[in-house]
């Protein structure tokens, strides 16, 4: 796989070598909401593999598809926001997708000028901005790996 900016060279290496079958972006999309910071956190439709689950705007990179075009594709297709700034790779995680792939989520964080989310409801049945302490309240089902990365995109911002 070619190299891509920000993304360490021997994450996109093991791809290979780990038996990674799918490659999925991730997108840890902030905004200030009512003078906080906020993540957007999508719901996945009730009849979709991991249904109800809490996740980031995320999807599957097409053969040949450079990754962050393909970030930028999933964003606009699953929330409607087009205004970001540069994507910054924050870290991945792997799990088998509903097809038994092995697959690996390489996750990003940006900024939306935009809080105004237009949710694609084919596969998701709800959104929401959620603070640092709403994602920590236990209220949300979102899985350990991705509060974990959205917990290090917090502190990459923090650190910038």
């Amino acid at each position: 796989m070619k190299s891509h900016p920000g993304i360490p060279k021997s994450i996109l290496r093991s791809l290979t070598t780990d038996g990674i079958k799918k490659i999925v972006v991730g997108a840890v999309i902030f905004n200030v909401v009512e003078n906080q910071r906020r993540v957007l956190m999508l719901q996945r439709a009730k009849s979709d593999f991991m249904g109800d689950l809490v996740e980031l705007p995320s999807g599957g990179v097409e053969r040949g598809e450079e990754i962050l075009s393909a970030l930028r594709r999933e964003i606009e297709e699953e929330t409607g926001l087009r205004e970001l700034s540069q994507p910054k790779f924050v870290e991945t995680f792997d799990y088998v997708s509903g097809t038994g792939k092995r697959a690996r989520q390489l996750n990003f964080h940006c900024t939306s000028a935009s809080a105004d989310v237009r949710l694609n409801t084919e596969e998701h049945s709800a959104y929401w901005w959620l603070s640092r302490s709403e994602l920590d309240s236990g209220r949300y089902n979102i899985s350990t790996e991705t509060r974990k990365a959205v917990l290090e995109a917090f502190r990459a911002l923090d650190g910038d």
